[in-house]
């Protein structure tokens, strides 16, 4: 429904006030999913409904379709529900995927977006980390995504196949970093 309001907002006969409408319309639409619980049991239903997957699909989707402030603000809930959700060792990994994902949003996204994401992630974890064992679990995970960038396979995530389409040069370095502000002892 997001992705069907922000085309319609592009459409050449919609007028500045239709469209600021539509796009405010598509963020609200995405705001309620911050209301889901953050028990585990809950991140564990949610997450079999790929929220973080869908997240970041509607993050690009509104980047794609020009809508770059719907965009920013869907990437922040991107962030968001990686840490609200990723408190837990579920075996849907929402820490360490919601982070390659925010990593892939980023270096897609403006220069310096790199740099803020960063401070965000380290702002997160001083103000509510998760326990030691998720983010050191995370921090592997993050590290061997960033380590097997070059194997060629089918890719049943659209964050992997993202993450497939980039420079693996770039890439890399920014998972491996954000590992280590997960956790530097890994």
């Amino acid at each position: 429904m997001t992705e069907l309001l922000l085309a319609l907002s592009n459409v050449p006969a919609c007028d500045f006030q239709t469209r600021k409408k539509l796009r405010n319309h598509a963020c609200w639409l995405i705001a309620t999913l911050d209301w889901i619980p953050d028990d585990k049991d809950s991140v564990t239903f949610v997450e079999t409904c790929e929220l973080t997957e869908a997240l970041f699909d509607a993050a690009m989707s509104a980047r794609n379709h020009g809508c770059d402030d719907v965009s920013k603000d869907i990437g922040k809930y991107l962030l968001s529900w990686t840490f609200k959700g990723g408190r837990y060792i579920t075996g849907w990994g929402v820490l360490d995927r919601g982070l390659c994902a925010c990593a892939v949003f980023a270096l897609m996204g403006d220069e310096g977006d790199i740099d803020a994401l960063k401070a965000d992630i380290r702002t997160r974890l001083h103000n509510r980390a998760p326990e030691r064992e998720v983010l050191e679990h995370a921090a592997r995970e993050i590290n061997q995504k960033a380590d097997n960038l070059g194997e060629r396979g089918h890719w049943s995530s659209r964050i992997d196949v993202a993450i497939s389409q980039l420079d693996y040069n770039t890439l890399a370095p920014i998972l491996n970093e954000i590992a280590t502000i997960l956790s530097p002892a890994n």
